[in-house]
């Protein structure tokens, strides 16, 4: 991890865990399906894609906010791993660049 990449983690840590996996995991979910569905329209599959959604609205929609809270998790101990083993070597990075 740089110095600037521990500042910032630094910053997102301090804001928490909840208001990260909300935001970061809602954005991802939200990037995920528009890509998908703009991937399924593409490929002419469309009506297939309409049809299993509309199908089953309720578990499509909690799936895929299981999934970005899933990703959200991850990646916040991914980066928190990262950050401790800059912090055991480096010592706290400052609150602004120098």
């Amino acid at each position: 991890m740089s110095p600037k990449g521990a500042q910032r983690w630094k910053r997102i840590k301090a804001e928490g865990l909840v208001r990260f996996v909300v935001f970061r995991g809602g954005l991802w979910t939200l990037l995920f399906v528009a890509l998908f569905t703009l991937f399924m329209a593409m490929n002419g599959d469309w009506q297939r894609f309409a049809s299993g959604i509309t199908a089953k609205p309720l578990q499509m929609i909690a799936a895929l906010v299981l999934v970005g809270i899933a990703w959200a998790l991850f990646v916040w101990f991914w980066e928190d791993i990262a950050y401790r083993r800059y912090v055991a070597k480096n010592g706290v990075p400052p609150d602004h660049a120098a």
